[in-house]
């Protein structure tokens, strides 16, 4: 079951954030006594954030807005004269942020922040299941690059240790992005970021 939680607003005085506060409250208050598992918490520009309902306890207190890094959408808020990322604080709790400890997202979704899909990762596993830069390689998936070629114009490749490894050229680009992942869940395990939903499983279960 769902429930929801409006995250957006603007604060313009003290009274109209005391108000808007006791709005959240009340919502988690519902939720909480429905015991619902998942809550939406709507933010700006569209988003969307997924959480935990037992979490909404750490959140109701800050206004949360959506924020875009390149491909990936995240919720974030200022505490005091900080920023602070939601998956970030739900995962390593308020004393947690101090640390340098990277949260990385298991499905890629930068707004899906319950805890089953957060895990602490070191800055190498963070980047096994990054993205990518999609602009350098002119393609659609993660480590294919297009080159200039009559038959076999896809090129499949992977970054592993720091070194580039070559995976292939082919004539297709599913079989290039296909030929990718196969080495991802090899080489990166739970950690890959695959291009095709039928291979996730795979990466997790590796």
């Amino acid at each position: 079951m769902l429930s929801f939680f409006a995250g957006e607003y603007v604060v313009k005085k003290f009274e109209t954030f005391k108000q808007v506060f006791i709005v959240h409250i009340s919502v988690f208050e519902s939720a909480r006594k429905s015991a619902c598992a998942t809550t939406l918490i709507f933010l700006t520009q569209g988003q969307v954030a997924l959480v935990d309902s037992d979490d909404l306890v750490l959140l109701v207190p800050y206004a949360w807005t959506a924020y875009r890094s390149r491909n990936t959408w995240y919720a974030k808020a200022h505490i005091g004269s900080k920023t602070v990322y939601m998956h970030r604080l739900i995962k390593l709790g308020p004393q947690g942020l101090r640390e340098k400890t990277k949260v990385d997202h298991w499905n890629g979704n930068g707004l899906d922040n319950r805890r089953r899909n957060l895990r602490a990762v070191t800055h190498a596993e963070n980047m096994m299941n990054s993205v990518g830069r999609r602009a350098a390689r002119k393609s659609r998936f993660k480590g294919v690059s297009v080159r200039e070629h009559p038959t076999r114009p896809y090129r499949a490749c992977i970054q592993v240790g720091g070194k580039q490894k070559h995976l292939g050229y082919f004539s297709s680009e599913d079989e290039a992005a296909r030929a990718y992942d196969t080495a991802a869940i090899h080489d990166f395990g739970p950690y890959a970021r695959v291009n095709f939903s039928d291979n996730q499983a795979q990466g997790r279960a590796a």
